[in-house]
């Protein structure tokens, strides 16, 4: 069960820890939503180093179309 091996997202894509099999982890106690809270902490504390809420849309595209060289 990745949920509490220690993975906080899931990616791509994602098809393990969807709502559908978290929730019924969370029903029969294996999952706590503390451990659930503390997942959306760490990536939510990562989006906020990395200053990703502060950037539109329009930023985000214009990093990622640049040219390495």
């Amino acid at each position: 069960m990745m949920v509490s091996d220690g993975v906080d997202i899931e990616m791509p894509g994602g098809s393990v820890m969807t709502p559908e099999k978290v929730r019924p982890l969370i029903e029969e106690g294996r999952l706590t939503e503390q451990m659930v809270d503390e997942k959306v902490l760490n990536i939510l504390r990562t989006c906020f180093y990395f200053d990703l809420f502060s950037h539109t849309e329009a930023d985000i595209r214009s990093t990622l179309s640049v040219e390495i060289q």
